[in-house]
C-alpha cells in the first residue's frame, strides 16, 4: 500500500510532523544514543549516506508514513516517527518513535504520537493503531497511556497498546 503524504506539515501544538530530507541524514545518525538502541530496532551500523538513499527511495514510493519530529517554532529537529501499515488480517498500523536525549521529558513525543493518530485516522483506511513497548520502557507506556491507547496485555515479550478508530457521529 502506497500512503498519501501529507504536502504540508502536519502540526501539533509545540511540534511538527515533516517530511525526511536528505540533508538531515547527518543529524539522525549522529541523534541515536545508547537508550535509541535499547528501546528500538535501530541499526547501529546505519551512515549517513544509507540513510540519504532511504529517504530518497522513500520519498518516491512511500510504503509507511515517516515523520521527523520538530520544535513547532524553531523547526529544530527533536527525532522521528513512523506509522507501519499491516494489511493482513484488516488494516492496521504501528507506530514506533524516539526523541533525541534533548527532546525527552517535555512531551514532545506524546504530542508527535497524539498528532500522527488524528493524521492517521482521518486520512488512511485503517480502523487501529498498536504501540509496543518493552516492558521496562516506562516512558513509553505513559505516552501510550496520555494520547489514548489501551493497554492489551503482550505480543511477544512486548506490551500491547491499541487505539481504534473513533466511531464517526452521524447527525439525523
Amino acid at each position: 500500500m502506497l500512503i498519501p503524504l501529507p504536502r504540508r506539515p502536519l502540526l501539533g501544538a509545540a511540534i511538527a510532523l515533516r517530511m525526511w530530507e536528505e540533508d538531515d541524514a547527518e543529524w539522525y545518525v549522529r541523534a541515536r544514543d545508547e537508550v535509541i538502541f535499547r528501546w528500538t530496532k535501530e541499526p547501529r551500523d546505519l551512515t549517513a549516506a544509507i540513510l540519504r538513499e532511504e529517504i530518497e527511495r522513500y520519498l518516491i514510493h512511500p510504503t509507511y508514513a515517516g515523520f521527523a519530529i520538530t520544535d513547532a517554532p524553531s523547526g529544530s529537529l527533536l527525532g522521528n516517527i513512523a506509522l507501519v501499515i499491516t494489511e493482513a488480517e484488516g488494516c492496521w498500523a504501528e507506530v514506533m518513535y524516539w526523541l533525541a536525549a534533548p527532546a525527552r521529558g517535555r512531551g514532545a513525543a506524546t504530542e508527535a504520537v497524539r498528532t500522527l493518530a488524528r493524521w492517521a485516522f482521518e486520512t488512511l483506511p485503517i480502523e487501529r493503531i498498536e504501540l509496543l513497548t518493552d516492558t521496562d520502557n516506562e516512558a513509553s507506556q505513559r505516552v501510550a497511556g496520555r494520547v489514548g491507547f489501551v493497554p492489551r496485555g503482550k505480543r511477544g515479550e512486548r506490551l500491547l497498546f491499541i487505539m481504534t478508530r473513533k466511531p464517526r457521529s452521524t447527525n439525523a
